[in-house]
């Protein structure tokens, strides 16, 4: 029983860990973005980072969930700047505020999670 609880109390704070991490991350990716960088620059700055960096900072696949993460806040922050797209205005949210940031996060973690879904969904049929 003891063990059971161990084993969720470290899942849960795993969990939890990964989403404070995700976080910080969109956050730094929102903020690069809104300066001018675009997805290329911001794929080649985490690049550099795995060559450039001391071993044990960043492994290939934090490497490569870093450029997964900046993928899916790069197309919400796209498509919801795009002069045709009136979403932030519909819900009275300014540009570059801190609601905006707050509905990039939301629409990244909803797109990520969604596309989780559909792989588990796809693995569960095969």
């Amino acid at each position: 029983r003891q063990f059971q609880n161990d084993k969720f109390l470290l899942r849960y704070i795993g969990e939890n860990y990964n989403k404070e991490q995700r976080d910080l991350q969109t956050d730094a990716l929102f903020m690069s973005y809104n300066r001018g960088a675009n997805l290329d620059q911001t794929k080649q700055a985490l690049d550099m980072v795995l060559r450039l960096g001391d071993e044990g900072v960043a492994t290939k696949e934090d490497i490569d969930e870093a450029k997964k993460l900046a993928d899916y806040v790069y197309r919400v922050q796209d498509r919801i700047t795009n002069k045709n797209d009136n979403t932030l205005a519909d819900l009275g949210i300014n540009l570059n505020s801190d609601e905006h940031r707050d509905f990039v996060k939301l629409a990244t973690q909803s797109a990520i999670e969604y596309e989780d879904v559909l792989s588990k969904n796809k693995e569960l049929t095969n």
